[in-house]
C-alpha cells in the first residue's frame, strides 16, 4: 500500500481553499493535532453513551406474568443485587420487620426499616426504584464497606445481623439498666428466694447444673432481668446444642450451648438428583462418631488418661421466632476448583421443628431406653427363645415409637413455620444473579401471594413455582406467634 505524501495532501488543500475562497482560520485538517482529535473522539464516545442510556432499549424483564404492584424494587448500582435481594426477604419477614420498628433509635435498624417500608408499598407512591444508601452508610459507619465486584446474599446476612445486635445492645445497657438500678427497693421491693427448677418442656432449652440452687432477687432486678431479656432478644436468634456421650461408660458431657442466626445446611456428599429439607435438617442433627477423646470417667479407674469413642450428639436448644437456613451450594473438585451444586432440595411451605429441637431427642432416646429393657420371661421358654421373643417386641416397639415421634401429625407439632422468602442464585460459583421469591405484605389489596423481585423488576408469582425454586436461602417465621417482644418457647 502506497502512502500519500503530506506536502501533496497540504498543497492540494491550498489549492481548494483558493478556488473555494476558504478563509486561512478555518477549519484546517492537515493542521489539526493529536491531543484534539483524541478529545473530539472522547466528547463523541461519551455522547453516544449518554443517548444510550437515556434513550436506548429498557431492560428485559422477568419471564412470568404481569407486573407486581404489591412489591416495589430496588435499583441495581452495579452488582448490588446481593443487598437488593437480602432486603426483599427481609421485608417478607412481619416478626423482623417489627422488632426494626421497635429499634429504631439505632441506625441501622432505622434505615433497614425506611427501606423495608418501601418495598413493601407503605411508603409514598411512587414506581422509581430506589437504591438503598443509607443501609450501605449505615454498614460503613459500623465497619463494613462494600467492595467491587459481585458478592453473597449469605455472608451479607451475618454482616447484616451482627451489626444489628452490636448496635442494639448498647442503647439497653445505657438505658434500661442503668434506670433500673438507680431504684431503690422499697417495702414492696422486698427481697423474694426465686428457686431455680428444671425448665419443663415448653422451653427446649435443657436445664444447667446451677439450675438447682436458690438465688436471691429483688423486684427490682428482676424487672432489670425482664426488660433485659426482652430487648435483647432477636428474632434470627437461636440456640444449638451439642454433647458428648463415651461409647465405654455412656456418661455424658456438660451440654454446649451455641448461639446461631442462620441454620447452615450441607448436602450429601455424593450428588443426589433430588433430596428433600427435612433430610438436611435430619443430617445437620444426626449423631457423630468422634475418636480420640478423653474420658474422665473411664480415667478415674486406671493411672493414666483413657481416650475413648464419643458420640456427638447436636439438636437446637431454642427455635428462634425468625428461622432462617442456608443450603451450601459450593463445593470443591479434587484439585482445589470450586464449582456450584444444583442439586434440588425439596422444601414445604409449612416446617415442623419439633423433632430437631433438644427435648424431643431426649424424650425418643428415653423411650428408646426403656423399651431396650430386658422384661421377665416365661419360665417354660428357653433362654434362647426368651431373648428372641423380647428382641421382637422391642424391635417392633422401637418402630412403633419412631414412626409415632417423627411422622406425627403436622396438626400436633408445636414448632410450625410459615414460609416467607426464597433467595434463588441464578449463574456459576464466581458470577451470576440473585433473585428472591417473597410473600407479599398482609394486608394487600392484590390477590396474588407471591412475587418474584430481581432488582427493580418484580413479576406476580405462585407458591407452585416459588417450590420448584433452586433454592439458596430460606425464610421461615414462627406460626403463631405474636408481634411482642416475648419470647415463645412453645
Amino acid at each position: 500500500m502506497s502512502y500519500f505524501p503530506l506536502s501533496n495532501l497540504r498543497l492540494r488543500w491550498n489549492t481548494i481553499q483558493s478556488i473555494l475562497r476558504i478563509p486561512p482560520t478555518a477549519f484546517n485538517l492537515a493542521e489539526l493535532t493529536q491531543e484534539r482529535t483524541l478529545f473530539v473522539a472522547g466528547i463523541l464516545v461519551f455522547s453516544l453513551m449518554g443517548s444510550f442510556v437515556l434513550w436506548g432499549p429498557a431492560p428485559k424483564r422477568l419471564k412470568g406474568s404481569k407486573r407486581s404492584r404489591a412489591v416495589k424494587g430496588l435499583a441495581n448500582m452495579g452488582e448490588t443485587c446481593f443487598l437488593n435481594t437480602l432486603l426483599q426477604a427481609l421485608a417478607a419477614c412481619p416478626l423482623f420487620c417489627h422488632w426494626l420498628e421497635q429499634h429504631k433509635d439505632s441506625r441501622l435498624a432505622s434505615a433497614l426499616h425506611e427501606i423495608i417500608t418501601f418495598v413493601n408499598g407503605y411508603g409514598a407512591e411512587s414506581d422509581t426504584a430506589l437504591f438503598p444508601r443509607a443501609v450501605v452508610s449505615a454498614l460503613s459507619a459500623h465497619g463494613w464497606s462494600m467492595g467491587l465486584g459481585q458478592q453473597d446474599s449469605h455472608e451479607l446476612f451475618f454482616i447484616l445481623m451482627s451489626s444489628l445486635e452490636e448496635q442494639a445492645t448498647p442503647a439497653v445497657q445505657q438505658t434500661d439498666i442503668l434506670a433500673l438500678l438507680d431504684k431503690e427497693p422499697g417495702a414492696d421491693q422486698a427481697e423474694v428466694v426465686v428457686q431455680a427448677v428444671r425448665q419443663n418442656e415448653n422451653n427446649e432449652s435443657p436445664p444447667s447444673k446451677e439450675s438447682k440452687r436458690p438465688f436471691y432477687l429483688s423486684r427490682a432486678g428482676k424487672q432489670m432481668k425482664t426488660a433485659t431479656s426482652q430487648k435483647f432478644e432477636f428474632p434470627f436468634r437461636g440456640q444449638q446444642l451439642s454433647q458428648l456421650t463415651c461409647t465405654i461408660c455412656s456418661k455424658s458431657s456438660v451440654v454446649q450451648h451455641q448461639a446461631f442466626d442462620c441454620l447452615s445446611l450441607t448436602l450429601p456428599s455424593k450428588g443426589f438428583v433430588s433430596c428433600s429439607l427435612d433430610q438436611l435438617l435430619s443430617s445437620f442433627t444426626a449423631p457423630e462418631q468422634v475418636s480420640g477423646v478423653l474420658c474422665e470417667h473411664c480415667s478415674k479407674g486406671g493411672g493414666s488418661p483413657t481416650k475413648t469413642s464419643f458420640v456427638k450428639q447436636l439438636s437446637v436448644g431454642r427455635l428462634p421466632k425468625s428461622l432462617c437456613i442456608h443450603i451450601q451450594r459450593t463445593s470443591w473438585m479434587s484439585n482445589g476448583q470450586a464449582y456450584k451444586r444444583r442439586d434440588f432440595v425439596s422444601f414445604p411451605e409449612v416446617l415442623v421443628m419439633d423433632k430437631f429441637t433438644y427435648f424431643h431427642k431426649e424424650r425418643l432416646k428415653r423411650a428408646l431406653l426403656k423399651q431396650l429393657v430386658p422384661r421377665p420371661t416365661d419360665l417354660n421358654l428357653t433362654p434362647s427363645a426368651a431373648n428372641d421373643n423380647n428382641a421382637g417386641d422391642s424391635s417392633k416397639a422401637v418402630v412403633s415409637i419412631v414412626s409415632e415421634v417423627i411422622d406425627g401429625n403436622i396438626n400436633d407439632a408445636r414448632h410450625k413455620y410459615l414460609l416467607q422468602a426464597v433467595v434463588v442464585h441464578i449463574g456459576e460459583v464466581n458470577s451470576g444473579h440473585f433473585v428472591t421469591f417473597r410473600r407479599v405484605p398482609q394486608p394487600s389489596k392484590c390477590q396474588e401471594q407471591w412475587v418474584c423481585t430481581s432488582d427493580d423488576q418484580c413479576q406476580n408469582s405462585c407458591l407452585a413455582e416459588v417450590l420448584k425454586a433452586e433454592a439458596y436461602m430460606l425464610f421461615y417465621e414462627k406460626i403463631g406467634c405474636s408481634l411482642g417482644l416475648s419470647s415463645s418457647q412453645g
